[in-house]
């Protein structure tokens, strides 16, 4: 069975508003007591299930035609001599879309949430038709998170172990889940199963991040930057003390205290592009009560970028996938393994030419690698003719006054 998807992205672009209702009519008429085994047609229909135009009632109805048509599925593939059979992945391809689009629409819609337990049903029974390492991902397995943490256990080699590890760890600690009581435990258990040592320890790393949010939110900024000198990585403590600082600056001396922190911990990490990326911000935000620091930290900045060998990283597995978000400071798991051509000199470092252009330009020539040096130096440029810009206008009108 296929129906005109023509007339279903006619529908959803909203071209059609006065046929709406005619439309949604005629599929339902046409879909009742039928079944599709075409994952193309299923698609087309979910995407009808979100439209703004469809009612409660359009809703229910072209969800029964989707579960009907996923039992014949399912009654297909069970018979040896059936001439509907799919191929592994159409399977598949049918299975992620009722898992990672329908599912969660049903739950977000509370007149359709009712319908999430048959549908969870019918996707326990779909996925015995997969093979099982196309469901590692926790987004696509039926299992309960407790389970396939259980399952991931016996997974035989330690490094496909502790990959199913950390594709649970990084479900358990997205944003959707973080905040969840049993998340923290269970992404701790994991933690503690896993051999890999650099995924153990940035795994517990990320843990301590979320705990550090949850303080942040219940205003317990004390608490909060000790638990960040709990961290056990020296480049992740430091962006966290200075995420914290930066939380704080309308405090000179608290910010400030954090930031000297956060450099010392610097200090410690060994050579690296996000080491310089973080000696560079942490320039930045120095600016705004130390300028004598800014400039200190930035000349750092410039030594670190030219003790690096050959840092440029393709992603590494296992790694949990993670971000967080601290006031304006953003964190993830891949600025651990940043390029040298994605570093950045953040715009702040400009204003360093007003008070000390020669001082600023002389470290800027040390800079590497060499996009780098042109950008951070057409920013004090920049800066410079600002501020010449305003003094020059501001001359003017005091000499127009007068």
């Amino acid at each position: 069975m296929r129906f005109d998807r023509l007339l279903v992205e006619n529908l959803n672009s909203k071209k059609r508003d006065d046929l709406s209702a005619a439309v949604y009519q005629g599929i339902i008429n046409f879909t009742a007591d039928r079944k599709s085994f075409d994952g193309q047609d299923l698609l087309a229909v979910i995407n009808l299930m979100f439209d703004d135009a469809a009612t409660t009632e359009n809703r229910n109805k072209l969800l029964s035609f989707l579960l009907n048509s996923g039992r014949q599925i399912i009654v297909n593939q069970s018979s040896n001599e059936n001439s509907q059979k799919l191929t592994a992945d159409e399977v598949f391809s049918i299975y992620k879309n009722f898992a990672l689009l329908l599912k969660p629409f049903l739950q977000h819609e509370s007149d359709m949430a009712v319908n999430v337990p048959v549908l969870e049903y019918l996707l326990n029974d779909l996925s015995s038709l997969i093979p099982a390492e196309k469901l590692e991902d926790p987004l696509l397995n039926p299992d309960s998170i407790e389970t396939q943490i259980e399952k991931a256990k016996k997974t035989v080699g330690s490094k496909e172990r502790d990959i199913r590890f950390s594709k649970i760890a990084s479900w358990l600690l997205s944003r959707k889940n973080r905040n969840e009581t049993k998340s923290l435990r269970l992404a701790q258990d994991v933690a503690n199963e896993m051999t890999d040592i650099e995924a153990k320890q940035n795994l517990s790393d990320f843990i301590k991040i979320v705990e550090i949010e949850k303080l942040i939110a219940d205003k317990n900024l004390s608490d909060a930057e000790r638990k960040s000198l709990q961290i056990s990585s020296n480049s992740i403590k430091s962006w966290a003390l200075m995420a914290l600082g930066k939380l704080q600056e309308d405090f000179p001396q608290t910010s400030g205290e954090l930031y000297d922190k956060s450099l010392t911990y610097l200090k410690k990490v060994s050579p690296s592009n996000y080491k310089t990326q973080l000696a560079l911000i942490l320039s930045s935000v120095y600016i705004k009560n130390d300028k004598a620091a800014a400039l200190e930290v930035l000349a750092e900045a410039a030594k670190y970028s030219n003790q690096i060998k050959d840092d440029k990283k393709s992603a590494s597995e296992p790694r949990t996938i993670f971000f967080s978000k601290i006031g304006d400071s953003d964190f993830s798991n891949s600025d651990l393994e940043i390029n040298p051509e994605d570093i950045f000199a953040p715009q702040a470092l400009g204003f360093l030419a007003n008070s000390n252009w020669n001082e600023s330009l002389t470290i800027s020539q040390q800079i590497q690698p060499l996009h780098l040096r042109f950008k951070l130096q057409l920013q004090l440029a920049n800066s410079v003719l600002q501020q010449e810009s305003k003094t020059k206008i501001k001359a003017k009108t005091i000499g127009e006054n007068q």
